[in-house]
């Protein structure tokens, strides 16, 4: 019972007590209260009780009736089996009170014999019996008095108990809440040391994983090395073989050769003997002679041969190529030739000298120093033109056509054992793989990706020698190879109808060979054939370049290493082929100026093109008197003592800016020391020494400049001995401006005894905005000439061992600062941290990426092509460079805890994508989500690649968080412009094929904006490209498209199939504009063309989309096993999509089963549609045509994985709205088990079919592998979570025999 009850109890006790005792009911209720009140000392507790009245609490108890006369209210109680004889007890003691008092004694018969004894008789009864009833009422009253004095005992008694029970219940309540919280705080004290020892368990991790990268990487270097080694050994091996078989070759023609003198030896004494004969014949003899001694000659020669052989040691590639011309040929001309060419080789020439000269160095020249600002690498340089060479580096006297007729005949020492041979002389066309010279141990190596040879793919196709002279045969092979349909060739017909034009269709690309012109159809199906053929190679044999990430100084760096094995220099148009194929990487698009800035590199204009060769080192330069060189002592510091960095407090200094170079160059004086700074500029405004001429300033020296403010120190960086100017350096504020040596004045060693005042220092966490296009701007706005706190975070200890210079280290042409720092301004009441006020307004004074209106030539970058038509283009400039930098760096800094979580994804406006879409390799992005998610069991979202322009689906696991690892690239505007072909038609069909096919990713073109932008339509543009050579002119995408429609409407005049095209009755071709009823600049009508249009629009064939939403490597992946094969071949479904897979299911086999499906017809059928088929069991599935022969046609199921056969009529054409789910099967592989070489048996694919097939499994993303086909199948480790205890099939099938462990690498 609660306490609510018990009250209620106690009060309907007390209020029954007090009717019963009370006067005879009904009673008035207002004299119940009263009584109460008086009784139990306090009112009825109905409010307490949460009733709005006393009467409303007693009706509640159903224990009492009331009645109303008037304006008051009765009570009465009702009766119970415990309060019925308390109350006829009160009513009996009434009833005989009452007779007492007011009733008479029954009349007695007189009597009157004797009266006076009766009258006293009766008397003494009436006496007798009124004692009696005084007596009665008293015990009765006092009955009552002990009964309503139990009661009242009773009813505290109950009040008693009522409050230690409610003490009791507030007690245990507040113990039960005092045991909880100690409860909590105990479960949160160990979930903090249990996080802890996580936390640290998983560092132990990172370091164990890092040193056993470490470990690895030092295995692997030694295994190559190793392998090398080995290769070396090998390849000298070899060419040893192959000298002494050229040795015994020569050897037996000496013989040969001995064997024929001894033979005219004998002839020359026969014919001593026949003198008339001698005399008739002599100038037979004479000519015979002649021959003769030319072969002890070469007699001679061989011998010579067999003495130089030994000592040859081993030859360059190009000299290799010369000893085997030497070996297939043996006549006596080629024997001079083999020994002239190997004195070449070994530098015993009897040439002029040119070719010592040529081995030897150019001239030497000073270095210029920094060079340009700067940029990053970017795709291709095709557009840049060379310009004059005012400002290049000093060039050899001998000019370009003089060296071309050079003959190289370099000379070099004898090789001995640990000696390398010196460069020969190469061609100036480089080869396609020109030779990488080993680096020197104190070179600095360019930073490229190391080139690993990739063994042969048995799924490419070899083009071989056919391919010229029968191209149309090669091609159909192609296709045969590759699976896909035979080559589909087309013929137009130009407007005169006296030429025409071919155009091939293979796979999804068309090839055309326009712009040229033929007269007969197999002229023009085999040239544009042997296009198609050319293309491809090409296509193929190009691999996806990574993006140049090197510094202007290691580009230049890295480049002059190369070009100094070619003396001759590499040509032109051949550069960038050269270059990609060298480094790996895209030639950075402003190459043009860092070589024109550079001192190491010089250009030499031709006739048609250039020349790119490579200076000579300079040599050191003699020590000069003209001023002896004295340095300035070293700025000291103002570190605190130990004690109070002990005491935990900072380094915080006042400094006054000065300037800005980047977020990790910013320069400031000390204010303690500006006095002693104006103290020597007012000494150098009047004791200034007198002019002297400046021929020949040495670099690192002080001199003096005089500038506005009046004389400042500087130090020279480099000298540009041509031009007379020199880059030099303020020491007292930190810029760098150009001078001439005539500005410049020799400064004495007075002035020198101060120490340079500016000190180099970084931003702290702005590290990642130093080569930021649009930083110092901000930078010079928002800090420079201001006064700062700034709180340095190097200590005194990694000051001095990151150099200990106030000025930063200068190495490489580069400054690096020895300080890091956070600056604020305390100025203001509230401290403002400006590394914080700096970044966010470099982030806001980026601009968004804008196209150049009116016509202006915008060069960009392709991006993608929607299935519109649409284009999403990048323009080429700074910003691209620093995005595309920028993403490459962070790639290197990302690891699994930078993953993004739910909060994440809610409150981050920009994430960093992995896509390893494309050939499994990983690709990164900066991605923006479409919508956020609605819970955190999601994980799967719309990515919109900002900087690419497509829609992905992306796993969560490939999704990393952006904003936490590069600050300066997440706040970066996107860089993807979407814009729309100008006055074209509708690209649809085949022609969305053609246009990605001549605009692949990443092509470069030219924009021109022919109408602006509006609210609702894109920019209209006009696009050139260049073809595939690089010589070649730009052309129009716009009227190569035009072009493709208007020959198609004269071969194709059916208005039935108009490819999507739309003509009015005048023959004219309604194209597409930024206006309905613009005109084409290009029609010939003058009639609109939105006047009587047709509309006719070609049948949509759907298509299904891959599965996009793949999770990765190491993340997990709920799998159900639609095909089971064997465990290197079978296909998963993601589970998370299967309910919306058995609906589609559902409504596909009662689309395909009713009156509304709709056949195919056999013409109509093409390579890689989607349509619907029926299995063997009649249940229809989504399929993609893989092959074609006749009326039977080979598909593919894919939403299961298996491959089928069947007939054209049972094709049925599949609606879009069952195209949109993508397809559900995807290949995979087990892992864990040896799957290379393997011959799986009946036994073991029925062991893995009934173990796997239909079941639902946790996988784990293990790696992404190559099949056969090119196709991309993930490899998982399948574990069984249905039991207590996790299962892998790995191992199942391991025990039971079925398979084999995966070899350890």
């Amino acid at each position: 019972m609660s306490s609510r009850e018990e009250i209620l109890a106690v009060v309907t006790s007390e209020v029954r007590a007090l009717i019963i005792s009370g006067r005879r009911p009904p009673v008035p209720l207002d004299d119940i209260l009263k009584d109460y009140c008086e009784v139990v000392g306090e009112p009825l507790p109905f409010r307490r009780l949460g009733y709005r009245s006393a009467q409303d609490l007693l009706e509640a108890t159903r224990n009492f009736n009331f009645q109303t006369y008037g304006s008051t209210v009765y009570i009465t109680a009702k009766s119970s089996a415990k309060s019925d004889h308390i109350a006829s007890m009160v009513r009996q003691q009434k009833s005989s009170k009452s007779k007492g008092s007011l009733s008479r004694p029954n009349p007695q018969q007189r009597v009157f014999q004797n009266v006076a004894p009766a009258y006293q008789q009766q008397r003494y009864s009436q006496q007798q019996h009124q004692q009696y009833s005084q007596q009665q009422q008293k015990e009765v009253l006092q009955k009552q008095k002990q009964q309503k004095l139990q009661l009242q005992q009773q009813q505290q008694h109950q009040r008693n108990h009522v409050q230690n029970k409610l003490q009791n219940q507030l007690q245990n309540q507040q113990q039960n809440q005092l045991h909880n919280q100690l409860q909590k705080q105990l479960q949160q004290q160990q979930e903090n040391l249990k996080q802890q020892h996580e936390k640290e368990l998983t560092e132990k991790k990172l370091e164990i994983a890092k040193l056993q990268e470490v470990v690895n990487g030092l295995r692997k270097h030694g295994e190559e090395k190793q392998r090398q080694l080995e290769e070396i050994k090998v390849q000298d091996e070899q060419k040893l073989k192959e000298r002494k078989q050229e040795i015994k070759k020569l050897e037996k023609e000496l013989e040969h050769f001995q064997r024929k003198a001894e033979a005219k030896e004998l002839l020359d004494k026969k014919l001593e003997n026949v003198a008339p004969k001698i005399a008739s014949n002599t100038p037979v003899l004479a000519k015979d002679k002649k021959q003769h001694q030319g072969e002890n000659q070469a007699t001679k020669k061989v011998g010579e041969l067999e003495k130089v052989a030994p000592k040859i040691g081993y030859f360059r590639p190009g000299n290799e190529q010369t000893l085997a011309k030497d070996k297939e040929h043996h006549s006596k001309e080629d024997v001079h030739l083999g020994r002239i060419d190997i004195c070449n080789m070994n530098g015993r020439s009897n040439g002029n000298g040119h070719g010592r000269t040529m081995a030897g160095k150019p001239p030497q020249r000073p270095i210029l120093g920094n060079g340009a600002p700067h940029r990053g690498g970017g795709p291709g340089a095709a557009f840049d033109t060379p310009i004059s060479s005012k400002n290049r580096g000093m060039q050899q006297r001998s000019s370009v056509n003089d060296r071309l007729k050079l003959q190289q005949q370099p000379a070099a020492t004898p090789v001995t054992a640990n000696q390398t041979p010196m460069p020969v002389a190469v061609p100036i066309t480089p080869p396609k793989t020109p030779e990488t010279p080993s680096t020197k141990p104190n070179q600095r190596a360019p930073r490229t990706s190391p080139k690993i040879p990739k063994s042969r793919s048995p799924s490419k196709f070899e083009f071989n020698s056919d391919a010229t002279r029968d191209p149309i045969a090669t091609l159909k092979a192609y296709c045969d190879f590759k699976n896909l349909e035979q080559p589909a060739y087309r013929i137009f017909e130009n407007v005169d109808r006296s030429q025409i034009v071919c155009s091939v269709t293979v796979g999804a690309y068309v090839y055309s060979c326009y712009p040229k012109e033929f007269t007969d159809e197999p002229t023009a199906r085999r040239e544009t054939a042997r296009t198609a053929i050319e293309k491809i190679n090409t296509a193929e044999s190009r691999q996806p370049l990574a993006i140049c990430t090197l510094t202007d100084h290691e580009f230049i760096d890295g480049l002059y290493q190369k070009l100094r094995q070619y003396p001759n220099g590499i040509i032109g148009h051949k550069l960038e082929e050269w270059y990609e194929q060298t480094f790996n990487h895209h030639l950075p698009s402003h190459w043009h100026d860092l070589v024109v800035e550079s001192s190491k590199i010089r250009l030499e204009n031709n006739v048609h093109s250039f020349i790119l060769l490579a200076n000579v080192p300079a040599s050191p330069k003699p020590n000069r008197a003209e001023f002896q060189r004295h340095e300035m002592p070293e700025l000291r510091l103002p570190w605190m003592n130990e004690v109070d960095h002990s005491l935990g407090r900072h380094h915080d200094w006042s400094m006054y800016i000065t300037h800005c170079d980047s977020t990790k160059q910013v320069w400031a004086r000390l204010i303690d020391q500006i006095s002693s700074l104006e103290k020597l500029t007012m000494h150098l405004n009047k004791h200034v020494p007198a002019r002297t001429l400046i021929t020949d300033p040495i670099e690192q020296n002080m001199y003096l400049v005089e500038v506005t403010e009046g004389w400042s120190r500087v130090r020279v960086l480099s000298v540009d001995a041509k031009q007379r100017t020199c880059r030099c350096h303020f020491v007292d504020f930190g810029d760098v401006a150009q001078f001439e040596f005539e500005d410049l004045v020799g400064c004495p060693p007075q002035f020198l005894m101060l120490p340079a005042q500016a000190i180099c220092m970084g931003m702290y966490a702005l590290e990642k905005f130093a080569d930021h296009p649009h930083a110092q701007a901000v930078l010079l706005k928002e800090l420079a000439g201001q006064r700062v706190v700034a709180r340095i975070l190097t200590t005194e200890k990694q000051f001095n061992e990151l150099g200990g210079c106030a000025q930063g280290i200068w190495k490489d042409d580069r400054r690096s600062a020895c300080l890091v720092g956070t600056l604020y301004d305390t100025s203001t009441v509230e401290d403002i941290h400006l590394n914080d006020l700096v970044a966010n307004s470099i982030s806001r004074n980026t601009p968004v990426p804008m196209l150049s209106p009116d016509q202006k030539s915008n060069p960009v970058l392709i991006s993608h092509i929607n299935e519109g038509g649409d284009l999403t283009v990048l323009l080429r400039n700074e910003d691209l460079k620093f995005v595309e930098r920028s993403i490459a760096n962070t790639v290197a800094d990302i690891g699994e805890k930078h993953r993004v979580t739910y909060s994440d994804l809610l409150r981050d406006r920009l994430v960093f994508v992995c896509d390893e879409s494309v050939e499994g390799l990983k690709q990164w992005y900066r991605g923006m989500l479409t919508t956020k998610p609605e819970n955190a069991e999601e994980e799967t979202f719309d990515v919109y690649y900002v900087d690419d322009g497509r829609l992905r689906k992306t796993h969560i696991s490939n999704i990393y968080r952006l904003e936490a690892n590069n600050l300066a690239l997440a706040g970066y505007p996107p860089l993807a412009l979407r814009v729309r072909l100008h006055d074209v038609p509708d690209i649809v069909g085949d022609m969305l094929g053609r246009l990605r096919g001549l605009m692949p990713p990443r092509s470069e073109a030219i924009l021109k904006v022919m109408d602006g932008s509006g609210s609702d339509k894109l920019p209209m543009v006009n696009v050139y490209v260049r073809g595939q050579d690089a010589n070649a002119m730009y052309m129009c995408v716009n009227t190569a498209i035009q072009m493709e429609y208007e020959m198609q409407r004269i071969t194709r005049p059916q208005t039935y199939d108009d490819g999507g095209l739309h003509f009015n009755p005048n023959g004219q071709l309604q194209r597409r504009n930024s206006f309905g009823s613009a005109v084409s600049s290009h029609s010939s009508g003058s009639l609109s063309f939105s006047d009587h249009v047709l509309p006719v629009t070609p049948p949509v064939t759907p298509t299904i989309k891959e599965y996009e939403a793949i999770p990765a490597v190491g993340a997990y992946f709920e799998v159900r096993i639609a095909l089971s094969i064997n465990p290197g071949h079978f296909a998963v479904q993601p589970y998370k999509c299967y309910n919306q897979f058995q609906h589609l299911m559902k409504d596909l086999q009662a689309h395909c089963k009713g009156a509304a499906a709709q056949g195919v017809q056999p013409s109509r059928v093409t390579i890689g549609e989607a349509y619907a088929a029926p299995d063997s069991d009649n249940v229809y599935h989504r399929v993609i045509i893989r092959k074609i022969y006749d009326e039977i046609i080979t598909v593919r199921f894919v939403d299961v994985g298996d491959d089928g056969v069947v007939a054209c009529d049972q094709l049925r054409k599949l609606p879009l709205a069952l195209a949109e789910l993508p397809k559900m099967a995807i290949p995979a592989q087990l892992y864990g088990i040896q799957l290379a070489d393997v011959l799986w048996t009946q036994e073991n694919c029925v062991r893995f079919r009934m173990l796997t097939l239909g079941k639902k499994f946790i996988g784990i993303v293990r790696r992404l592998s190559k099949l056969k086909d090119d196709t991309l199948a993930l490899c998982l480790e399948l574990v069984d979570t249905s039991t207590p205890q996790d299962i892998k099939l790995h191992e199942i099938l391991i025990n039971e025999k079925h398979a084999q462990p995966e070899p350890k690498v």
